[in-house]
């Protein structure tokens, strides 16, 4: 019995499907042993395994923007901005991949123009953090010293995670810097007292707030928490130089 056109092309396709999705999945065992191999920071035996996951699916978005992120890792910038760019071209919605190329470009001092990347992050509806790149919008907005918008990116990232430490302590610091005291005493205050233990680096960050409050009182007590649980950090032994402003 013969085979009518349309059933040998739906043949084809199924075929091809078929082959599409096995070379994923040989490609995301690869990826997985990358990531790995990256945690325990074998380098190079991480960039063999991502090579064969791109030789099993070079359209996999994720290989090439893992790769990325491991030659950033030992300085590869122009080749980690390449493989970041062409993970992009495949996957330009992807929530993750934006959020870690605007990072990178941070890194970079690229700061302006890695807030787009992150708002891209944001946008996507489907992306179930999108507080960390509005958060990393705001910290990077911070380096270059714009307080007003840097503000309504962490204030934003905070109303979606008030319980997010990394926020408070940053917007805690983004007011340090912009000398609004009253504020950043508001959030220090708050951070040491949402952490179930003590932070050398929250109560360091309160003590420098504390100083540039000219609050002798509460800068002492903070110090006495500081030496008692931390003396051999280098936070106490920025407190003994008198670097408050480091």
């Amino acid at each position: 019995m013969g085979v009518s056109s349309s059933e040998f092309l739906r043949a084809q396709e199924a075929a091809a499907a078929a082959a599409n999705t096995d070379q994923r999945r040989r490609a995301k065992i690869r990826l997985e042993l990358a990531v790995n191999y990256f945690k325990e920071r074998q380098i190079k035996t991480a960039l063999e395994e991502l090579r064969s996951a791109e030789a099993a699916d070079p359209n996999f978005a994720d290989v090439h923007s893992m790769r990325a992120i491991v030659l950033s890792s030992i300085g590869e910038t122009k080749d980690a901005e390449a493989s970041f760019l062409r993970a992009l071209r495949l996957s330009p919605t992807d929530s993750d991949i934006n959020n870690n190329f605007g990072w990178f470009l941070c890194q970079q001092g690229r700061e302006r123009e890695s807030i787009r990347f992150f708002d891209a992050a944001a946008r996507n509806p489907l992306y179930q953090t999108p507080a960390m790149p509005i958060r990393n919008a705001g910290i990077c907005l911070m380096r270059v010293q714009d307080w007003k918008a840097a503000e309504t990116y962490l204030m934003r990232s905070f109303e979606m995670e008030p319980g997010n430490v990394v926020g408070v302590y940053n917007l805690a610091l983004m007011y340090l810097r912009a000398k609004d005291l009253e504020r950043a005493w508001f959030y220090a205050e708050r951070l040491n007292k949402m952490l179930p233990e003590q932070s050398p680096e929250a109560l360091w960050l309160a003590i420098r707030v504390a100083h540039a409050r000219k609050d002798e009182g509460e800068k002492q007590a903070l110090a006495t928490r500081l030496r008692r649980g931390f003396i051999s950090s280098p936070e106490w032994a920025a407190f003994q130089r008198g670097a408050f402003d480091e």
